[in-house]
């Protein structure tokens, strides 16, 4: 036990030297990604940088998801599983403007609009005018819409479940730690670069 616990000090140091801003759970994935290195592997898109893999990787499991979620959900009167995700949104954030709903989903302008006006349209959200702001729309769940958004939660709960698949429960809160924080980091800088014109402008807003 003794040597365990120098071997856990001796990594800290190691750590701590090599990170300006040290912390347990920066300490815990630094750990694991050294464990992880250490391991044989078999070459996965061989040639390609690691940065270049996960992303190709975070695509390709949002695909299966988007397959799943089609499946599950072909039965609900909506066009796309991001229809629902709009309804989820608002049943987040309340009544939001249009414009601050678009933007919470991460979607261009003109196709936001789009989807909020086919939910209109079948009847699961409605807009009314901003008490503030008369030149704004804000939308909110009609009984219906959250009716949806309610009932369909247990199913997208089983797609969730079937994406991250055999994972342990460990394995699963050591990739949401990671998700999170990779999300966190965009969260802080996507605004700045949301209208930039070049991927120049995207680069240098990112950093």
């Amino acid at each position: 036990m003794k040597n365990k616990l120098v071997e856990l000090v001796n990594l800290w140091a190691e750590y701590e030297e090599a990170q300006p801003e040290p912390g347990i759970e920066g300490f815990c994935r630094w750990v694991l990604a050294r464990e992880e290195a250490a391991q044989p592997r078999e070459a996965v898109m061989a040639g390609v940088p690691v940065d270049g893999r996960i992303g190709r990787l975070i695509g390709k499991l949002g695909r299966y998801a988007g397959i799943y979620s089609k499946k599950a959900f072909a039965g609900l009167p909506l066009n796309n599983f991001e229809d629902l995700g709009y309804l989820w949104q608002v049943e987040y954030m309340g009544e939001p403007k249009k414009s601050e709903l678009i933007y919470a989903m991460l979607s261009e302008f003109p196709s936001g609009v789009d989807v909020i006006k086919r939910l209109m349209s079948l009847g699961l959200l409605e807009e009314f005018p901003d008490a503030h702001d008369k030149r704004s729309k804000r939308v909110r769940l009609t009984p219906a819409g959250r009716a949806l958004a309610h009932d369909s939660r247990p199913l997208a709960g089983r797609v969730a479940n079937a994406v991250v698949a055999d994972l342990s429960a460990a394995d699963k809160t050591v990739l949401l730690d990671l998700l999170e924080h990779l999300s966190a980091y965009h969260d802080e800088r996507y605004k700045a670069v949301r209208g930039a014109e070049d991927w120049g402008e995207v680069e240098r807003g990112l950093k």
